[in-house]
């Protein structure tokens, strides 16, 4: 998916801009505050709905302004083109997907896949939810049933909780269990088609950036030695004590490791950072082949912390990747990342971003 055309409206600091992002790589420079983030930021809004840096609207839309608006003109890679916008106003979100309004911000996601990440990446080997939402997002782009299962699994967990904390055992609380588990199953079920193939893409892409032998493993939740009922009637006094449910889907993590021992005892800094970027590449290399569709990568300042041959290195990943990408970085750092030449794959497009003023450079 490549992103043709891109207007962005009192987006933050930019309060009115128009440029045409070229295929390939995208680099997005400038001083620290000038409105990197934020460009970024407004492609993400236009494949999610929402924002990578903030829930709150007002943080959202440029001091001074009611509303902000971002509209993009996409081609899929079967040549089809698209056209979506977002705006923002008062509290309500309006979404317009080929001149037809739309009620659904996942309807935006199978528009426009978009995958964000930023300078802190290196913080998912310290945070399972990071890890877990990355998987899913793979998960949602590859398997259009995946997001109704998911939603009523997290409605079901919400219900269950709310009656942990209400202290009420005894049939009610054994009716909630059994529902619980069917829908965790259904979770599990489909997550666990698409493990063997996530492990194969981070083998790849963290043998390229790490040249070390990284072991990835999923753990679904609870026990491999009994049933998800089971394992509720064992622990639901503990769950009742506690007031929430431990075990299920939404406990799932992935773990790494390096000859047996946990990366976080092993790796460096740096090293953590480009064990990141490999498993958040391999989610997009996943997608891609599926569903022959592209995501479009956000990458903000991910070259920071990085010495040149990784810098090198991620550069021919992402190369070898495919897609579009929108790279931010400092002004100070432009050079590594100008120009990019991988095979056939050449920076398309370098902007100058200064006080919310975009300027495409070359």
């Amino acid at each position: 998916m490549h992103v043709d055309h891109l207007s962005i409206g009192n987006v933050r600091v930019i309060r009115a801009a128009t440029v045409a992002p070229g295929p390939g790589f995208n680099i997005v420079y400038g001083g620290n505050g000038s409105g990197k983030t934020s460009f970024l930021e407004a492609i993400h809004l236009l494949g999610t709905g929402r924002s990578f840096r903030t829930r709150r609207r007002r943080e959202l839309v440029t001091l001074g302004c009611d509303g902000l608006v971002v509209f993009a003109r996409v081609r899929s890679a079967s040549g089809a083109n698209h056209s979506i916008g977002l705006q923002k106003e008062g509290s309500g979100t309006a979404i317009r997907i080929d001149g037809e309004d739309v009620r659904a911000a996942s309807a935006l996601a199978r528009i426009l896949p978009a995958l964000f990440i930023g300078a802190d990446c290196g913080r998912l080997l310290e945070e399972p939810d990071r890890r877990r939402g990355l998987l899913d997002w793979a998960v949602f782009h590859v398997e259009p049933g995946f997001l109704p299962v998911l939603q009523r699994f997290q409605r079901i967990l919400k219900q269950r909780n709310a009656v942990l904390r209400a202290g009420r055992s005894g049939p009610g609380l054994r009716t909630w269990d059994k529902s619980y588990a069917q829908a965790a199953e259904q979770v599990e079920e489909i997550r666990g088609r698409h493990i063997e193939a996530l492990v194969e893409f981070m083998g790849a892409f963290t043998s390229e950036l790490l040249n070390l032998p990284i072991a990835m493993e999923y753990r679904r939740g609870w026990s491999d030695e009994m049933t998800l009922e089971q394992e509720l009637e064992a622990g639901r006094e503990t769950d009742l004590r506690l007031g929430y449910t431990r075990p299920g889907p939404h406990r799932a993590d992935v773990h790494f490791e390096v000859h047996g021992l946990s990366v976080r005892r092993v790796l460096s800094r740096g090293e953590s950072k480009l064990l990141a970027l490999g498993f958040a590449l391999a989610q997009a290399a996943f997608v891609h082949r599926a569903t022959s569709e592209a995501p479009v990568l956000l990458l903000d300042d991910v070259g920071a912390e990085l010495d040149d041959t990784s810098q090198s290195k991620l550069v021919s990943s992402l190369g070898r990747l495919g897609a579009q990408a929108f790279i931010t970085t400092v002004e100070e750092q432009v050079e590594r990342w100008s120009p990019i030449r991988v095979g056939e794959n050449t920076a398309s497009s370098m902007f100058h971003v200064e006080q919310g003023e975009i300027q495409q450079v070359v």
